[in-house]
């Protein structure tokens, strides 16, 4: 494939609304963030501790960002809500592939926006 053919590829995924990017990288969004700004962005988070999500912070990601992904751990009701209500939608990451599944169910019905996961076949049956 071309650089050309991957350029159109790229751009027809873009307008289909097909391609959603994630980084833990805030210099790298912020950048793709001024070179399109219809490419929704979502700012992985390593937080440890749900206290770090400070408004200040969720003004920061706002900037530039549609959502931020967070981990599992720390993911519940409670804080994904507060994420809603600042205008930022949540993604969730597993690092303990042996309680994803488990885990899965729980942040859904908490009201996550959607999952990275490694098990596809298994999500699209929870989400059905």
């Amino acid at each position: 494939m071309s650089n050309l053919e991957f350029l159109l590829i790229q751009q027809a995924l873009i307008k289909k609304k097909k391609v959603m990017i994630e980084s833990f990288s805030a210099r790298s969004l912020e950048k793709i963030h001024k070179l399109d700004r219809s490419v929704p962005l979502v700012q992985l988070t390593l937080f440890k501790n749900k206290k770090d999500f400070t408004d200040q912070k969720t003004r920061e990601w706002r900037k530039y960002a549609v959502g931020i992904g967070l981990d599992a751990k720390l993911a519940d009701k409670k804080l994904i809500q507060k994420m809603h209500q600042n205008h930022l939608k949540v993604y969730v990451f597993f690092f303990d592939s042996k309680k994803e599944k488990a885990e899965q169910k729980r942040v859904i019905e908490d009201g996550a926006d959607g999952v990275f996961t490694n098990h596809l076949t298994y999500t699209k049956a929870l989400l059905k």
